[in-house]
């Protein structure tokens, strides 16, 4: 499963069909989260993980598996999440495997990284953009904090990250924690 919050899956598909080679006889299963790309909805964090973990549940009913789950970016946090939902839910669900591209290291910390968020940071103080970042994403009930769930999986995982990806640091963030904690 994947979604690519900037678009829609049309613009996708003929990339995704020539990496799901014939020769592995790979079935791929897409899904808009509510909100977005062709789907109805307001988005929310509860909504984006009960999307994924209901389109899961009826991909395991109409197809024999193995089943993985693939998420690139925001999606792997939400991915992260659904995946444990599922693996506590019923072991009947659990996915076979997870695959994580270009992991999210945590919103919060995307958007104090992010250059607007640096800039906000000089303008209002780190601590007092730290203080807004914060309250807003509790407000809005928004964890997507890929890092601290990714600890939790029991399932097998596969972390695809780009030597070069400057946006999304979870690789040289995390394996360092990883590493360590292992």
């Amino acid at each position: 499963m994947k979604n690519n919050l900037g678009g829609k899956f049309c613009t996708k598909v003929p990339t995704l069909r020539k990496t799901a080679s014939t020769e592995i006889d790979l079935k791929i299963f897409f899904l808009d989260y509510s909100g977005y790309g062709d789907s109805s909805g307001e988005p929310s964090h509860k909504k984006v993980v009960q999307d994924v973990i209901s389109a899961f549940k009826h991909l395991c009913e109409i197809s024999p598996g193995p089943h993985l789950i693939y998420a690139h970016s925001l999606g792997t946090s939400i991915a992260v999440e659904a995946n444990q939902k599922l693996c506590s839910q019923n072991s009947e669900f659990a996915p076979d495997g997870i695959i994580l591209d270009a992991p999210l290291y945590s919103v919060r910390q995307e958007i104090l990284d992010y250059p607007y968020g640096k800039l906000m940071q000089k303008i209002y103080t780190k601590k007092l953009f730290t203080k807004i970042v914060d309250y807003h994403l509790t407000r809005e009930e928004i964890r997507f904090d890929t890092f601290k769930q990714i600890l939790e999986i029991k399932n097998p995982i596969l972390l695809l990250q780009a030597e070069d990806d400057n946006v999304g640091k979870f690789t040289t963030r995390c394996l360092s924690g990883f590493f360590s904690i292992f």
